[in-house]
């Protein structure tokens, strides 16, 4: 019950009332007493209806009138905010922090589960989170017939802030790498959120990974091993993972589809020189999805219009991974290129704690050289398998094709022991078609610990051979790696 300050006098005059009411009992006689009496009692009555008249009339206090309205207008739950694949996970979500709104502002949800907070307006138009990666490796590798291919090294592989958000229907994502001291733009694209024929669709303009294959379009952080396989990393345009233009995909519950077209790199040099043009689609289907299980199959294309500048035309392999330069199969030069096709396929299975995919390319490039044209090809493929041991779970996305962030079960910083993964990977790359090409395979063995949604220590352990007609290394060799990964993402 509220109560107005102009009700106090009246409290403290029926209160000194009632404590001299025995004072003029000893003194008065039993009429007098009855009369007093009956005079306090009417006094009374008509102090209370005077109050409850006041307090009918008294509106709530301003202090109290935007709490009250808050919780009127509160929604039961704040929507979730669309985030990125590579860093969402399904780790339980930690307590939502509010905002106040006593300064006349929409209050403002904060959800830490992903690790960095996912600020949310009240009522979910509005969405904004901090992004970063930083991913310390270090490798040593042994056995090679060649001195320098014996290294030892540490570096940064990648080192990256960003931001991301939503206004309504509308996202958008910025983000920079800063590893080997170059700072490089990888992300920076808006999308609009809609649909074709009835089915959830997304168009997007600007520089973003591109979807071709499973490996080749999940994030970096969230594939299995310390880098994308084979058939990611080689059978790909010019431009590599990113181009700047516009994709659209359409998804449904177990399948999607995406087709865009790409030019060069936000970071490409401007103006002295036309642009690679590339058109790409990927399809994937999970004809079989339960709770436990999952069948994944998925098939993807692109063709490239080459610019004359056009360049690396076709990348390395990295037999022993990225940090050592030496350990590589060279595919050999091929000048007057103009155009070239790429396609690939996976098929895949997700189940319970384990999973095993494979995933094959090939690229055909044409051109000129010395006034005779040539149509050469070079392939790749790669098959691997995983099985979390405790702590946690694969997370397969069936509506995009790729892989999520695992589920950890026991975070350390909970005092679990965070989640165990085994893995194992054979991949093999050929050049051999090519007039200068050499051929190479590694096959590695290796575990992960994820500490929690934000934190991996990845071992691996590869044994590797090459076989090289140009470079600095010919004729055929063998090694053996070992690499390891401190990993933190939000």
């Amino acid at each position: 019950m509220i109560r107005t300050p102009q009700l106090l006098p009246l409290a403290i005059a029926a209160a000194l009332a009632g404590i001299a009411l025995p004072a003029s009992a000893q003194q008065a006689s039993a009429s007098e007493l009855e009369q007093l009496i009956r005079a306090q009692a009417a006094q009374i009555q008509a102090l209370e209806a005077r109050l409850a008249t006041l307090e009918a009339q008294s509106p709530p206090r301003a202090s109290q009138a935007p709490s009250i309205a808050a919780q009127a207008a509160a929604p039961a739950a704040a929507p979730a905010p669309t985030v990125d694949t590579a860093t969402q996970t399904s780790a339980p979500s930690a307590p939502v922090a509010r905002r106040s709104n006593d300064d006349g502002l929409s209050p403002v949800l904060a959800d830490f589960h992903s690790g960095a907070p996912i600020f949310t307006s009240d009522d979910g138009e509005f969405t904004f989170k901090p992004r970063g990666r930083f991913l310390l490796d270090a490798t040593s590798t042994s056995g090679s017939r060649f001195g320098q291919r014996n290294l030892s090294a540490t570096g940064i592989r990648r080192l990256r802030l960003g931001a991301e958000g939503t206004y309504g229907r509308f996202g958008y994502q910025l983000e920079a790498d800063f590893a080997s001291n170059i700072m490089e733009v990888k992300s920076a694209f808006a999308t609009v959120a809609h649909h074709v024929g009835g089915l959830e669709a997304e168009l997007t303009v600007g520089q973003r990974l591109s979807d071709r294959g499973m490996d080749g379009a999940t994030g970096s952080p969230v594939v299995h091993f310390m880098e994308r396989n084979a058939v990611a990393g080689l059978i790909q345009p010019v431009r590599g993972y990113f181009g700047v233009g516009v994709t659209e995909r359409i998804t449904g519950s177990d399948w999607h589809v995406t087709g865009s077209v790409t030019g060069d790199l936000i970071n490409d040099t401007r103006g002295q020189d036309n642009d690679s043009l590339t058109w790409a689609t990927r399809a994937h289907w999970t004809p079989y999805n339960t709770a436990t299980t999952k069948w994944h199959l998925g098939g993807w294309i692109f063709y490239e219009d080459l610019a004359g500048d056009a360049s690396p035309l076709i990348r390395s392999y990295a037999a022993a991974g990225d940090i050592n330069e030496y350990a590589r199969v060279r595919p050999g030069a091929l000048p007057g290129a103009e155009s070239s096709l790429g396609y690939g396929a996976e098929l895949g299975v997700v189940q319970g704690r384990g999973w095993t995919f494979a995933e094959w390319g090939q690229r055909e490039i044409r051109g000129h050289d010395a006034g005779t044209r040539y149509d050469l090809s070079h392939d790749a493929y790669a098959v691997s398998a995983g099985w979390f041991l405790a702590g946690g779970m694969p997370v397969y996305n069936a509506r995009r094709g790729t892989w999520n962030k695992p589920s950890i079960e026991q975070d350390v910083t909970a005092g679990g022991i965070g989640a165990w993964e085994i893995k194992a990977r054979y991949e093999r790359a050929d050049f051999s078609r090519l007039p200068t090409g050499g051929e190479g395979e590694t096959t590695t063995v290796g575990v992960n610990w994820y500490l929690n949604a934000l934190a991996r220590i990845m071992l691996e352990v590869s044994h590797w051979e090459s076989t090289n007609r140009s470079g600095d290394f010919l004729g055929p060799d063998n090694g053996n790696t070992f690499n390891t990964r401190l990993e933190f993402i939000f």
